[in-house]
Order: structure tokens, then sequence, then C-alpha cells
């Protein structure tokens, strides 16, 4: 019997980890009729749009502000996150530089799209509504850039 979902991605994750001590790879296959585990892989973000992304967050601040402020991001699975960071202003909060999540873009491997996502004070991410999906990863940092509904600097 085939098992799909939750149930097969956790009993596959506990053998897995009384097999070996290593982490688990970030794509898991098993020996199911589809070869890879529902829901579980994860499309990596294409190199030349993490480029893009990463030139866009140098250029977003210039370069006499860079010792208050950054503006950063950060790859994870098919997710990159754009972090503004801020210097430590207090010598309570240590000297840590503070790290504020702005804005979330996802590629969805196999539509070949781009989805922009907004951050709640909850901080939950919601799908950005004005502008669903995009092909140019370019589109949605100029929407992130000019902020039509202050959503994302404020």
């Amino acid at each position: 019997m085939l098992r799909w979902g939750a149930d097969h991605y956790r009993d596959h994750v506990r053998t897995s980890a009384r097999e070996s001590p290593q982490p688990l790879p970030r794509q898991l296959f098993c020996g199911c009729a589809w070869g890879r585990i529902a829901g579980v892989a994860e499309a990596a973000v294409p190199e030349l749009a993490l480029a893009q992304v990463q030139r866009w967050c140098r250029r977003r601040v210039p370069a006499h502000a860079l010792s208050q402020v950054r503006v950063e991001c950060e790859a994870a699975g098919r997710d990159v996150t754009i972090v503004e960071c801020r210097a430590p202003w207090s010598p309570d909060m240590g000297p840590e530089w503070t790290r504020f999540p702005v804005a979330r873009i996802r590629y969805l491997r196999s539509r070949g799209v781009w989805r922009l996502y907004w951050r709640d004070r909850d901080e939950r991410w919601h799908e950005y509504p004005d502008l669903r999906f995009s092909r140019d990863v370019s589109e949605l940092l100029e929407e992130i850039d000019s902020d039509p509904t202050a959503i994302f600097w404020g």
C-alpha cells in the first residue's frame, strides 16, 4: 500500500534518523511509485535570479548609510526573504544587528513563476494581492522598491 503526505514523511524521517546520525538531505526520495515524498521536496531558487536579488539588495542602501542599515536576502529552499538589518541602537539590545523580514518571494518551479508575499504584525506571510505572479523576479523587486501600498517599507 502506498502512503502519502505527513504520515509517509514522518515514518521516512524516523527510519532515516535511526539508520544514520547525519542530517537528512533537503530533498528526500523513497521507494514510492512516484519516487519523491509528496510535499517534501523543495525546489531550489534559480542561481541567476538569486544573484539578481542579491544585487538589488546591495543597491538598495547608499554606501554612506551601510554602517547603520543594510538590506540582505536569505534563500531557503524555494523562498528568498528580503531582510532589513539595523545596527545596534541601544546597549540593552546587545551588539547584534536587528533583522526585520520585509518581503518574501517564492519560486514555483512547476509553473516557472514567482509569487510575492508580505508579512503582517503577527509575523505571518500573506500573498501580495496587487501582483500575484510574475515570470521575472525583477518585476517583484520593482514592486517591493516602489511599495505603492506602504506594506513593505512602511
